[in-house]
């Protein structure tokens, strides 16, 4: 299940939910049918016979579509200084 908060600010404005998450219908049904079919089937490990020793499993994340490209501002503030938060003792 995927959930979203309310809403967001960028740049002093309210973005709706609908702009800010982008996952439409047709991506959450393959997700879900994804993870279903995931746990429906058996392991590679079973389905190739291969003894559960003898087998590194590499786990990459599945992109239903590339990130779109967000624009960053950086906002410079000053850092606090060492020297000002140490105690006098």
């Amino acid at each position: 299940m995927i959930a979203a908060h309310s809403h967001f600010e960028k740049d002093g404005h309210s973005i709706p939910d609908s702009q800010v998450w982008k996952l439409i219908t047709v991506d959450a049904f393959m997700m879900n049918a994804y993870v279903l079919l995931k746990r429906l089937t058996i392991s590679n490990e079973k389905a190739y016979g291969l003894d559960y020793q003898n087998v590194k499993t590499e786990h990459v994340p599945l992109v239903v579509r590339p990130a779109d490209d967000i624009p960053l501002v950086r906002i410079r503030q000053p850092l606090p200084s060492p020297m000002t938060n140490r105690s006098a003792t």
